[in-house]
């Protein structure tokens, strides 16, 4: 194996965590020519995209927690966009391509992960197939909107304001793939911060589409902390 795939696989092995490409057992073992990752479930994320705008920020709520999982272990991806993200079979985000990843607590590091991310999801907005649905245009903007608010930001977990948004669009939101999309469960933490069951009500503290997106600073003990 390289060097540069040494470092890969070595980065790659001290994150082993849902939401991040697993390594097979050649990947563990240093064998071959570079990090060997378990892919076989798993399809590139333009091959299969959110098909509506709750899709959009289910998924981005969950990668948003794998991202700051990664970082609370000292790395930084340094390349997030729409070709490292793999889905598994129920559509849930896995974050692969680790090639330029480093380990690094460098804020600035860290912010332009969070950018990136934040950008990623603009485009899967952007590439939503037309609707005639009001609510869902409705839910678009809202989307769009907090996606704005969120851009240049310093690096935080945006888990929260994502999933508390797509709470808020309520079992009406239906989108297809929305339905399969749901944030990752096994987390170090036992997140708690999961998009609401079918039928259950948005939240008390996002009743107004004027209200901004809320969100938690990554320094914070527990990025992945459910929305109030």
């Amino acid at each position: 194996m390289s060097e540069s795939g040494d470092v890969e696989a070595a980065i790659l092995a001290a994150i082993q965590m849902p939401g991040v490409v697993p390594l097979s057992e050649a990947g563990r073992s240093g064998s071959g020519a570079g990090p060997v990752t378990s892919t076989d479930s798993l399809v590139p994320l333009p091959d299969r995209p959110p098909l509506g705008s709750r899709a959009v920020c289910v998924l981005g709520a969950s990668l948003s927690r794998t991202v700051a999982e990664v970082h609370r272990a000292g790395i930084v991806h340094g390349s997030i966009s729409l070709p490292v993200v793999l889905v598994d079979q129920l559509g849930r985000p896995v974050l692969a391509g680790f090639s330029t990843a480093s380990r690094s607590t460098s804020p600035d590091a860290r912010a332009l992960d969070a950018g990136d991310l934040v950008s990623l999801l603009k485009v899967l907005v952007d590439r939503l197939p037309a609707s005639a649905d009001s609510s869902e245009s409705r839910n678009r903007r809202r989307t769009s909107r907090l996606l704005d608010e969120l851009d240049g930001s310093p690096p935080v977990d945006i888990s929260d304001g994502l999933a508390g948004l797509a709470r808020s669009f309520g079992s009406g939101a239906t989108d297809g793939v929305a339905e399969a999309v749901e944030p990752q469960e096994a987390r170090s933490d036992g997140d708690p911060d999961q998009a609401a069951p079918e039928g259950q009500s948005a939240p008390a503290d996002r009743p107004s589409d004027e209200e901004g997106p809320q969100v938690v600073d990554s320094t914070q003990e527990d990025p992945g902390a459910a929305a109030q």
